[in-house]
Protein backbone atom coordinates (compact mmCIF):
# COMPACT_ATOMS: atom_id res chain seq x y z
CA UNK A 1 0.00 0.00 0.00
CA UNK A 2 1.41 3.49 -0.89
CA UNK A 3 1.37 6.47 1.55
CA UNK A 4 -1.71 8.00 -0.66
CA UNK A 5 -3.53 4.70 0.17
CA UNK A 6 -2.89 4.80 3.53
CA UNK A 7 -4.03 8.06 3.89
CA UNK A 8 -7.42 7.55 2.16
CA UNK A 9 -7.62 4.40 4.12
CA UNK A 10 -7.58 6.35 7.15
CA UNK A 11 -9.22 9.51 6.02
CA UNK A 12 -12.02 9.22 7.42
CA UNK A 13 -10.07 9.43 11.36
CA UNK A 14 -8.85 12.55 10.81
CA UNK A 15 -10.05 15.04 12.67
CA UNK A 16 -10.90 12.31 15.93
CA UNK A 17 -7.40 11.02 15.23
CA UNK A 18 -4.56 13.11 14.95
CA UNK A 19 -1.70 13.32 12.12
CA UNK A 20 1.02 12.46 14.59
CA UNK A 21 -0.92 9.78 16.26
CA UNK A 22 -2.30 8.41 13.04
CA UNK A 23 1.45 7.91 12.33
CA UNK A 24 2.46 6.28 15.31
CA UNK A 25 -0.30 3.72 15.03
CA UNK A 26 0.99 2.68 11.64
CA UNK A 27 4.45 2.10 13.50
CA UNK A 28 2.41 0.76 16.34
CA UNK A 29 3.25 -3.45 16.47
CA UNK A 30 0.01 -5.01 18.36
CA UNK A 31 0.55 -8.88 19.87
CA UNK A 32 -2.77 -10.73 20.07
CA UNK A 33 -2.10 -13.88 21.80
CA UNK A 34 -5.22 -15.78 21.31
CA UNK A 35 -7.53 -15.10 18.90
CA UNK A 36 -11.16 -15.82 19.89
CA UNK A 37 -13.73 -13.99 21.53
CA UNK A 38 -12.20 -11.52 22.90
CA UNK A 39 -8.66 -11.40 21.15
CA UNK A 40 -10.42 -12.07 17.53
CA UNK A 41 -12.57 -9.18 18.33
CA UNK A 42 -10.17 -6.61 18.34
CA UNK A 43 -8.42 -7.91 15.06
CA UNK A 44 -10.76 -5.76 12.25
CA UNK A 45 -10.69 -2.73 14.40
CA UNK A 46 -7.06 -2.15 15.03
CA UNK A 47 -6.45 -3.38 11.17
CA UNK A 48 -8.96 -0.32 9.97
CA UNK A 49 -8.02 2.41 12.34
CA UNK A 50 -4.67 2.08 11.13
CA UNK A 51 -2.48 0.30 13.15
CA UNK A 52 1.28 -0.67 11.07
CA UNK A 53 2.08 -4.27 12.34
CA UNK A 54 -0.56 -7.11 14.03
CA UNK A 55 1.15 -10.42 15.67
CA UNK A 56 -1.20 -13.05 15.53
CA UNK A 57 -0.74 -15.97 18.10
CA UNK A 58 -3.22 -18.87 18.27
CA UNK A 59 -3.66 -22.24 18.45
CA UNK A 60 -7.25 -23.60 17.86
CA UNK A 61 -9.38 -24.50 14.75
CA UNK A 62 -12.81 -22.25 14.66
CA UNK A 63 -15.97 -24.96 15.61
CA UNK A 64 -19.21 -24.31 14.94
CA UNK A 65 -19.98 -23.01 18.71
CA UNK A 66 -17.36 -20.36 17.92
CA UNK A 67 -20.13 -18.62 15.51
CA UNK A 68 -22.31 -17.06 17.82
CA UNK A 69 -19.70 -14.83 19.20
CA UNK A 70 -16.68 -14.56 16.77
CA UNK A 71 -15.38 -13.13 13.60
CA UNK A 72 -15.85 -16.22 11.30
CA UNK A 73 -18.26 -18.10 8.94
CA UNK A 74 -19.37 -21.41 7.77
CA UNK A 75 -16.39 -21.95 5.23
CA UNK A 76 -13.91 -20.91 7.99
CA UNK A 77 -14.73 -24.00 10.47
CA UNK A 78 -11.87 -26.17 10.65
CA UNK A 79 -9.26 -23.71 9.71
CA UNK A 80 -6.86 -22.22 12.41
CA UNK A 81 -8.10 -19.01 13.41
CA UNK A 82 -4.77 -16.89 13.75
CA UNK A 83 -4.27 -17.74 9.77
CA UNK A 84 -8.07 -16.97 9.18
CA UNK A 85 -7.96 -13.31 10.96
CA UNK A 86 -4.82 -12.58 9.04
CA UNK A 87 -6.58 -13.16 5.75
CA UNK A 88 -9.60 -10.84 6.68
CA UNK A 89 -6.89 -8.09 7.77
CA UNK A 90 -5.48 -8.70 4.46
CA UNK A 91 -8.29 -7.84 2.27
CA UNK A 92 -8.94 -4.58 4.55
CA UNK A 93 -5.10 -2.96 4.85
CA UNK A 94 -2.73 -4.76 2.95
CA UNK A 95 -0.49 -2.12 4.54
CA UNK A 96 -0.35 -3.87 7.59
CA UNK A 97 2.28 -6.87 8.41
CA UNK A 98 1.10 -9.75 9.74
CA UNK A 99 2.90 -12.65 11.36
CA UNK A 100 1.12 -15.44 12.26
CA UNK A 101 2.02 -17.90 14.43
CA UNK A 102 -0.60 -21.22 14.58
CA UNK A 103 0.82 -22.90 17.51
CA UNK A 104 0.17 -19.94 19.47
CA UNK A 105 2.10 -18.41 22.49
CA UNK A 106 4.76 -21.35 24.08
CA UNK A 107 7.84 -20.99 26.23
CA UNK A 108 9.69 -20.86 22.87
CA UNK A 109 8.38 -18.44 21.09
CA UNK A 110 7.12 -16.05 23.48
CA UNK A 111 10.44 -13.93 23.94
CA UNK A 112 10.41 -13.25 20.54
CA UNK A 113 6.88 -11.85 19.99
CA UNK A 114 7.02 -9.25 22.92
CA UNK A 115 10.41 -8.24 21.05
CA UNK A 116 8.50 -7.11 18.45
CA UNK A 117 5.75 -6.27 20.12
CA UNK A 118 4.53 -2.32 21.14
CA UNK A 119 1.60 -3.21 23.08
CA UNK A 120 -0.04 -6.46 23.79
CA UNK A 121 -3.63 -7.49 23.80
CA UNK A 122 -4.33 -10.73 26.13
CA UNK A 123 -6.84 -13.02 25.03
CA UNK A 124 -5.51 -16.12 26.16
CA UNK A 125 -7.99 -19.13 27.29
CA UNK A 126 -8.78 -19.27 30.90
CA UNK A 127 -10.09 -22.77 31.02
CA UNK A 128 -7.38 -24.91 30.68
CA UNK A 129 -4.31 -25.33 32.92
CA UNK A 130 -2.50 -24.41 29.28
CA UNK A 131 -3.99 -21.52 29.01
CA UNK A 132 -3.24 -20.26 32.39
CA UNK A 133 0.19 -20.97 31.20
CA UNK A 134 0.73 -19.26 28.36
CA UNK A 135 -1.23 -16.26 29.60
CA UNK A 136 1.66 -16.59 32.69
CA UNK A 137 4.73 -16.46 30.02
CA UNK A 138 2.89 -13.67 28.46
CA UNK A 139 2.57 -11.29 31.22
CA UNK A 140 6.09 -11.95 32.55
CA UNK A 141 7.96 -11.43 29.58
CA UNK A 142 5.46 -8.31 29.73
CA UNK A 143 6.98 -6.95 32.59
CA UNK A 144 10.02 -7.44 32.09
CA UNK A 145 9.53 -5.42 28.61
CA UNK A 146 7.93 -2.97 30.44
CA UNK A 147 5.10 -3.08 27.76
CA UNK A 148 1.72 -2.78 28.79
CA UNK A 149 -0.95 -5.41 28.48
CA UNK A 150 -5.00 -5.17 27.58
CA UNK A 151 -6.89 -7.98 29.27
CA UNK A 152 -10.51 -8.46 28.24
CA UNK A 153 -13.47 -10.75 30.07
CA UNK A 154 -16.91 -11.39 28.09
CA UNK A 155 -18.88 -11.96 31.30
CA UNK A 156 -22.75 -11.99 30.07
CA UNK A 157 -23.69 -8.89 28.69
CA UNK A 158 -20.55 -7.28 30.69
CA UNK A 159 -17.57 -6.72 29.34
CA UNK A 160 -14.52 -6.29 32.22
CA UNK A 161 -11.09 -4.81 30.75
CA UNK A 162 -8.13 -4.90 32.93
CA UNK A 163 -5.36 -3.38 32.05
CA UNK A 164 -1.47 -4.37 33.42
CA UNK A 165 0.62 -0.88 32.26
CA UNK A 166 3.90 -2.98 33.67
CA UNK A 167 6.55 -0.03 33.20
CA UNK A 168 4.93 1.42 36.65
CA UNK A 169 6.04 -1.52 38.31
CA UNK A 170 2.66 -3.19 38.56
CA UNK A 171 2.55 -6.89 39.86
CA UNK A 172 2.92 -9.65 37.48
CA UNK A 173 -0.66 -10.79 36.57
CA UNK A 174 -2.15 -10.19 39.83
CA UNK A 175 0.49 -12.16 41.70
CA UNK A 176 -0.24 -15.65 40.12
CA UNK A 177 3.24 -17.76 39.46
CA UNK A 178 4.10 -20.55 38.17
CA UNK A 179 3.19 -22.93 41.25
CA UNK A 180 -0.10 -21.69 41.05
CA UNK A 181 -1.01 -22.30 37.95
CA UNK A 182 0.36 -26.32 38.34
CA UNK A 183 -1.89 -26.27 41.73
CA UNK A 184 -5.32 -24.50 42.12
CA UNK A 185 -8.10 -25.13 39.46
CA UNK A 186 -8.93 -23.33 36.73
CA UNK A 187 -11.80 -21.53 38.73
CA UNK A 188 -9.54 -20.60 41.52
CA UNK A 189 -7.21 -19.13 39.37
CA UNK A 190 -9.75 -16.80 38.10
CA UNK A 191 -10.79 -15.82 41.43
CA UNK A 192 -7.09 -14.19 41.83
CA UNK A 193 -7.71 -11.78 38.56
CA UNK A 194 -11.49 -11.47 38.49
CA UNK A 195 -13.04 -9.30 41.24
CA UNK A 196 -16.65 -10.67 42.27
CA UNK A 197 -17.68 -6.79 42.01
CA UNK A 198 -17.69 -7.65 38.80
CA UNK A 199 -19.27 -10.75 38.15
CA UNK A 200 -22.57 -11.24 36.51
CA UNK A 201 -25.24 -12.52 39.48
CA UNK A 202 -26.85 -14.59 35.80
CA UNK A 203 -23.49 -16.17 35.09
CA UNK A 204 -23.12 -17.20 38.63
CA UNK A 205 -26.05 -18.95 38.65
CA UNK A 206 -25.67 -20.72 35.07
CA UNK A 207 -22.01 -22.10 36.75
CA UNK A 208 -23.45 -22.94 39.60
CA UNK A 209 -26.33 -25.12 38.18
CA UNK A 210 -25.35 -26.53 34.54
CA UNK A 211 -21.57 -26.46 35.53
CA UNK A 212 -21.59 -28.56 38.54
CA UNK A 213 -24.22 -31.28 36.20
CA UNK A 214 -22.61 -30.84 32.52
CA UNK A 215 -19.47 -32.71 32.43
CA UNK A 216 -18.98 -30.50 28.88
CA UNK A 217 -20.07 -27.43 30.20
CA UNK A 218 -18.75 -24.57 28.68
CA UNK A 219 -19.29 -20.76 29.91
CA UNK A 220 -21.53 -18.97 28.05
CA UNK A 221 -20.73 -15.94 26.37
CA UNK A 222 -22.50 -13.57 23.68
CA UNK A 223 -21.61 -11.63 20.51
CA UNK A 224 -22.34 -8.13 21.99
CA UNK A 225 -19.68 -8.67 24.48
CA UNK A 226 -17.13 -10.15 22.43
CA UNK A 227 -17.58 -6.90 20.36
CA UNK A 228 -17.36 -4.24 23.31
CA UNK A 229 -13.94 -5.79 23.83
CA UNK A 230 -13.09 -4.97 20.21
CA UNK A 231 -14.39 -1.44 20.68
CA UNK A 232 -12.66 -0.71 23.92
CA UNK A 233 -9.15 -2.42 23.43
CA UNK A 234 -8.60 0.08 19.45
CA UNK A 235 -9.39 3.23 21.94
CA UNK A 236 -6.90 1.42 24.88
CA UNK A 237 -4.63 1.06 21.49
CA UNK A 238 -5.47 4.75 19.92
CA UNK A 239 -5.28 6.47 23.46
CA UNK A 240 -1.52 4.72 24.00
CA UNK A 241 0.03 5.97 21.24
CA UNK A 242 -1.21 9.36 21.52
CA UNK A 243 0.26 8.74 25.11
CA UNK A 244 -2.86 9.91 26.85
CA UNK A 245 -3.45 8.46 29.99
CA UNK A 246 -6.71 6.45 31.64
CA UNK A 247 -7.85 3.96 33.99
CA UNK A 248 -6.32 0.89 34.97
CA UNK A 249 -9.90 -1.27 34.52
CA UNK A 250 -12.98 -0.62 32.69
CA UNK A 251 -16.62 -2.41 33.00
CA UNK A 252 -19.06 -1.49 30.70
CA UNK A 253 -22.21 -3.32 31.45
CA UNK A 254 -25.15 -3.87 28.28
CA UNK A 255 -28.14 -5.24 30.69
CA UNK A 256 -27.65 -2.25 32.72
CA UNK A 257 -27.68 0.21 30.30
CA UNK A 258 -30.46 -0.84 28.04
CA UNK A 259 -33.02 -1.97 30.90
CA UNK A 260 -31.76 0.09 33.74
CA UNK A 261 -31.19 -3.34 35.74
CA UNK A 262 -27.27 -3.96 36.42
CA UNK A 263 -25.90 -7.29 35.87
CA UNK A 264 -23.98 -7.32 39.67
CA UNK A 265 -27.44 -6.78 41.88
CA UNK A 266 -27.85 -9.54 44.49
CA UNK A 267 -23.86 -10.04 43.95
CA UNK A 268 -24.78 -13.78 44.46
CA UNK A 269 -20.91 -14.70 42.52
CA UNK A 270 -19.56 -13.44 46.41
CA UNK A 271 -20.66 -16.35 48.05
CA UNK A 272 -19.47 -18.66 45.05
CA UNK A 273 -16.13 -17.26 44.63
CA UNK A 274 -15.59 -17.72 48.42
CA UNK A 275 -16.12 -20.98 48.36
CA UNK A 276 -13.48 -21.47 46.31
CA UNK A 277 -9.86 -22.56 47.32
Amino acid sequence: MTNSDYAELTSRNTGLVSASVQQRLRRTTVLVAGVGSTGGAVIEPLARIGVGALILAEPGDYELSNLNRQQAYRADIGANKAATAARRVAGINPDCALSVHTDGVTPDNVGSLLDRATIVVDGVDVTTRAGWAAKLAVHRGAAQRALTVISGWDLACSQYVRLYRYGSGQPVLDGITADLVETLPVWSLIKRVLPSRVFPDALADDIAVRGGREPEYHVPQLIQTAMLFGAIATQIVVDHAGQVPGPDEILVDLQHLTTGVPSVRDGRAGDWYRSLP
